[in-house]
């Protein structure tokens, strides 16, 4: 009996990690975007799984695509991480008949973002040729600052040049502003027959353009890379 639970006792040790399977899938249906570890996450939430024998056993466990759905999260990241409090528990089941393996997993993400009621930090001029590059005026703090785009594609849109103005949210410091925008899913409210594109950077920083369906048709597959001119 005792050289039993001393078996129990190192394969719990060995195996402390389990074989447990967290996975970051999106709900049916849903775009969802990962997030890196820098980019600032609004949502966070903290939980365990719970698993017998080595986490072969699911018993009690929740996965990230559920809580993407329940927060309606557009952007996530996902990790699981070993804790004190999980060695300890581990280790005290492994007296137990049965071994006990909690996982210790955070969730993290952006819902869709809405801009009603939300102060603009400040307003964007935005212009390109027929290449996939163009320039730009931001105006923020009573200054006005020049920078270049790249990744903007205006081919199908059957214009040979673009202008479009929007507004800046979430601009703290004006080298915030610099990074790669991806495009978003955002409530905007706009009027007149304008329609509106919402990008934004890794920074958090978000840029909602305004105009007709014509002027809004371009595309940037990889990304439209920002870059302030000094």
């Amino acid at each position: 009996m005792h050289l039993f639970r001393f078996i129990q006792l190192i394969l719990s040790l060995a195996l402390l990690s389990g074989c447990f399977q967290t996975k970051l899938d999106a709900p049916p249906g849903r775009e969802v975007r990962i997030l890196s570890r820098e980019e600032p996450a609004e949502f966070k939430k903290e939980y365990k799984n719970w698993y017998l024998f080595y986490g072969m056993i699911p018993v009690w466990t929740t996965q990230p695509e559920e809580i993407i759905r329940k927060e309606n999260l557009i952007e996530v990241r996902a990790q699981t991480m070993d804790t004190v409090a999980d060695a300890i528990i581990t280790l005290t089941s492994s007296l137990l008949p049965v071994l006990v393996f909690p996982q210790h997993v955070i969730v993290e993400g952006n819902r869709e973002p809405t801009v009603a009621g939300r102060k603009m930090d400040g307003v964007v001029h935005m212009s390109a040729g027929p290449v996939a590059a163009g320039s730009g005026i931001l105006s923020f703090q009573g200054r006005d600052y020049e920078y270049d785009i790249k990744g903007l594609s205006i081919a199908d849109a059957g214009v040979s040049s673009l202008a479009v103005d929007g507004a800046v949210y979430n601009l703290k410091s004006v080298n915030d502003f610099n990074g790669v925008y991806h495009g978003v899913k955002a409530s905007i409210k706009v009027g007149g027959g304008a329609e509106a594109i919402a990008l934004k950077n890794d920074r958090g920083v978000l840029i909602v353009l305004t105009g007709s369906q014509q002027d809004l048709k371009f595309s940037f597959p990889l990304g439209v890379t920002i870059q302030l001119k000094h």
